[in-house]
């Protein structure tokens, strides 16, 4: 009964984190049509990038081992870029 609460908060936890992207998807998606802001200074990407980060790091704990390999192998949670980010730390 426990490990099945615990299957259920950990696919709506996901299911909550990809809502959350499509909506930074959708932002950065917005902002690219605007030619003089730049990649790098732009808030959206950032949160858009985060999120992404965020989902590997839940399909990493989650996943199983060939899922945790490719991931260690793209290197994305090895990424500074949100090292400050408790959220994602916590899930490594």
């Amino acid at each position: 009964m426990m490990q099945e609460k615990q299957t259920y908060e950990e696919l709506a936890g996901l299911k909550q984190c990809l809502e959350e992207h499509r909506t930074d998807d959708l932002e950065s998606y917005a902002r690219s049509h605007v030619p003089y802001l730049l990649y790098h200074y732009d808030r959206a990407n950032d949160k858009y990038d985060e999120a992404m980060k965020k989902l590997y790091a839940i399909i990493y704990k989650l996943g199983d081992e060939t899922a945790r390999n490719h991931i260690e192998e793209i290197g994305i949670l090895a990424d500074n870029k949100f090292k400050g980010n408790e959220e994602i730390q916590n899930f490594k």
